[in-house]
C-alpha cells in the first residue's frame, strides 16, 4: 500500500520496540554498574527512578487477580528508549 508511513506500523509494535529498548539499556546499565568501581560514574549508571502503580486486587470469590506495574529506569535505559524510538521511526 503506497503512502503508508510509520503510523501503519501500529501502536503495539511501537510499545514493544520501546520496551525492548528500555530492557536492553537497563541490562547494559546494570552490567556496566557491576564492572565500574564505586564512584560518580557507577552512581550515574546504577541510580535510577522506580515508577510503579500499586497492585490492585480483583476478588471474584473463586479467583483473585492482582495487577501491578513497575519499572526501574536508569540513564542507559532512557538512552535505550530514545534509540528504540529513533530506530522505530527509521524503519
Amino acid at each position: 500500500m503506497a503512502g503508508q508511513g510509520s503510523s501503519s506500523k501500529g501502536v503495539m509494535f511501537f510499545l514493544v520496540v520501546v520496551i525492548l529498548g528500555a530492557l536492553l539499556g537497563g541490562v547494559l546499565g546494570e552490567i556496566l554498574g557491576l564492572l565500574v568501581k564505586e564512584g560518580m560514574i557507577h552512581n550515574i549508571l546504577v541510580t535510577g527512578i522506580h515508577p510503579s502503580l500499586s497492585p490492585v486486587t480483583l476478588d471474584l470469590a473463586v479467583l483473585t487477580f492482582s495487577f501491578g506495574v513497575g519499572m526501574k529506569l536508569n540513564l542507559l535505559s532512557v538512552f535505550g528508549i530514545i534509540g528504540a524510538m529513533w530506530l522505530y521511526y527509521k524503519l
